[in-house]
């Protein structure tokens, strides 16, 4: 099926729009890595709320499948059940009502899988390298509070990187899902602070169910005072031997995987297995739509119409510069129009217009660097040399009347504008370009013009390099 050409309108619209879309998200991939580069958890979270909204940080988050390197940024995981007794905290905080309140109530009906050391508490919690807990830290306090030789299901991350940049990381997933950076905060003291008999008999006294206690004694806790030595005993040996990792962030700045409400943690870590989070590098150029954009920018199928139309129309407006300066000079003599037009080449309208024009330009070509440029250059400007140098001729003719002068003439003017661009790639691009047979006669009569005035190869600092 023929591909749809696009006008001259849409095509600069385009141009308009992919340098504004590369505008920002330059901007978003800056304070992206600045985020990342943080090298606290609290203080990439409080960065990171403030960026983790934006549309085009959204974009450069879940652009890890187009950055380059599908495989780069894949950390695999794994379902499985661990020994709650073995599982290390990565949050400083863990509050003693969510830590006991299910185990004195049996509000969610997993006490008797607890204690039966099979604990089912509603979902698995996340893990990392079977050794850190990286979510659900309530849950597994709640296990190891009433039986820490218990076992529970987990997600288990598995990776080479320290446990925070894992806890980072996996914030970005949520971020992805959640379109922000959802927190919670613990309810109640922080056991790791350290908690006192009298504490947690007060708790078994005042919450422990009909129901939970009737579990509780089937083990043989049959009153409350067992209970909570029981429970005291085995928080006291947490405080003792889980201590959480170095640089363990606060309860509100860990990663919530089963947000937004209704998700499941599967579904982040889904994202971080296929490799979608952006994390290493993020650059604006990795972004799908962006790639998008420029294969169309680029597509000759697609614009090549729309170019030449582009590089006609600015053979068009340098000729009617050259035609104004032209007729404000009067009457010429043939014998001293070259040098006259190397005085309105060398003018300020004109630089002025071709710098212009070879930024313009510049911007638009701006995906590949070198001789990739002038291979570009080389398939679309010699496709529209003629139509370039047309307009330009026909102005001239009014005033020179000797072909060969002419020719020259239009070909110096074409090769400026075409050097100009070229310049901006640097001297690897400016040499293939003048070693391509379409642009040597145009550099031919580029070098016999400007041998003969300083002012143009003073003017054009791409000229100084041709005529080496």
């Amino acid at each position: 099926m023929a591909t749809k050409k696009i006008t001259i309108n849409e095509f600069r619209s385009l141009v308009k729009q992919i340098i504004r879309e590369e505008t920002d998200a330059a901007t978003a991939s800056e304070k992206l890595n600045n985020v990342l580069s943080s090298t606290s958890v609290s203080d990439f979270v409080s960065k990171f709320k403030q960026i983790a909204s934006d549309s085009k940080v959204q974009a450069l988050l879940k652009a890890g499948l187009s950055d380059g390197d599908q495989n780069d940024e894949s950390v695999n995981y794994n379902e499985g059940t661990l020994s709650v007794g073995g599982l290390i905290p990565t949050q400083s905080e863990i509050g003693f009502n969510q830590s006991i309140a299910n185990i004195l109530t049996d509000q969610y009906g997993s006490l008797q899988s607890i204690l039966d050391g099979k604990a089912n508490v509603g979902g698995p919690i996340v893990t990392y390298n079977n050794k850190y807990v990286i979510d659900g830290h309530h849950r597994w306090s709640q296990v190891y509070a009433a039986n820490p030789n218990a076992k529970m299901q987990v997600l288990n991350i598995n990776g080479d990187l320290n446990p925070t940049a894992i806890l980072k990381i996996v914030h970005l997933s949520v971020a992805l899902k959640a379109g922000g950076v959802p927190s919670a905060d613990p309810k109640g003291i922080n056991i790791l602070d350290g908690i006192t008999d009298k504490q947690v008999l007060d708790a078994v006294n005042t919450n422990l169910s009909d129901k939970a206690k009737k579990i509780w004694a089937s083990k043989g806790y049959n009153d409350n005072k067992s209970i909570a030595k029981l429970i005291y005993k085995n928080l006291m040996m947490l405080i003792r031997k889980n201590k959480p990792i170095q640089g363990a962030p606060g309860r509100k700045d860990m990663p919530q995987t089963d947000q937004p409400e209704g998700s499941k943690s599967s579904e982040k870590l889904d994202l971080l297995a296929k490799g979608v989070v952006n994390f290493k590098n993020p650059k604006p150029n990795d972004i799908t739509e962006l790639k998008v954009l420029l294969k169309r920018i680029i597509n000759e199928n697609d614009n090549n119409n729309a170019f030449n139309a582009e590089l006609k129309n600015a053979g068009a407006d340098i000729s009617r510069i050259l035609g104004q300066e032209l007729k404000n000079r009067g009457q010429l003599n043939e014998d001293l129009i070259t040098s006259t037009i190397i005085t309105i080449l060398t003018g300020n309208a004109l630089i002025g217009y071709i710098s212009k024009l070879s930024k313009q330009l510049f911007k638009l070509l701006n995906w590949k660097k070198g001789e990739n440029f002038a291979e570009k250059v080389h398939h679309w400007a010699h496709e529209n040399e003629v139509a370039f140098q047309a307009p330009i001729k026909r102005v001239l003719s009014v005033f020179i009347k000797d072909k060969d002068t002419l020719d020259t003439t239009t070909k110096t003017i074409y090769a400026i504008v075409i050097a100009s661009m070229a310049i901006n790639y640097g001297v690897g691009a400016l040499d293939s370009l003048a070693k391509s047979d379409w642009f040597k006669s145009s550099l031919s009569a580029l070098k016999s013009v400007a041998k003969t005035d300083e002012a143009m190869v003073n003017s054009y600092p791409a000229i100084k390099y041709l005529l080496k």
